[in-house]
């Protein structure tokens, strides 16, 4: 049967959903967790081992929850189907993200960069070179192939030790986060929090290894 793999539920619509095939909520309600990616990877890497061709990730949830799932996921696979809510027709599509093209090339900077995943905190103060992947709501959520071929012209010389901004759409954060991992087998996120007013530096390391185990 097919299986519909949700991060975290916020606004899911579960009687579509079920539509689509059998919901699989893979992090508690109400969570305390968007500090911690590895923390997140840990605890959604069991139940993303049963995930094959045919099934689905819906992006719902917090950026960076959908962002560590879909990380997971992008180190096991050339493809992953999105689910994601289509205004117009007030209904889920399927959009597949393809990865299989993803492929590092030589930095011509050294140097830790921020590349922020969306212009939406244009007035962000970092001490670290910043680079901006996208702008507004272009390209749009609904194609993230187009997406992720605009911002590997610029993550395509990243390092390593680079980070990305969570900001903008979730899709957009999550194709962001898809790129770094395929090529770094890691993710540096920077993370707004909200209590100390203040981004934090936090990664999540995916080892085949250990996600496979």
């Amino acid at each position: 049967m097919t299986k519909v793999f949700i991060p975290e539920i916020q606004q899911a619509n579960m009687s579509q959903i079920k539509e689509k095939g059998e919901p699989i909520p893979l992090l508690p309600l109400n969570n305390k967790l968007g500090l911690e990616p590895d923390r997140i990877k840990f605890l959604v890497t069991q139940a993303l081992s049963v995930y094959a061709t045919g099934d689905y990730l819906l992006v719902d949830g917090r950026n960076v929850h959908c962002a560590v799932v879909a990380s997971v996921l992008a180190i096991q696979r050339n493809t992953i189907d999105l689910l994601l809510w289509d205004k117009s027709s007030k209904d889920y599509v399927t959009r597949t993200l393809f990865l299989s093209d993803i492929r590092s090339e030589d930095s011509i900077v050294s140097g830790i960069r921020v590349f922020l995943v969306n212009d939406t905190h244009s007035d962000v103060k970092i001490p670290y070179i910043s680079v901006t992947l996208t702008k507004g709501s272009d390209p749009n959520i609904m194609d993230p192939n187009k997406i992720k071929d605009n911002m590997f012209k610029i993550l395509k010389h990243s390092n390593p030790s680079d980070y990305i901004l969570i900001a903008g759409s979730r899709t957009h954060n999550i194709v962001a986060s898809c790129i770094m991992a395929r090529m770094h087998n890691r993710v540096n996120f920077l993370i707004w929090n909200a209590k100390l007013a203040c981004y934090k530096m936090r990664s999540v390391v995916l080892s085949m290894d250990e996600i496979k185990r």
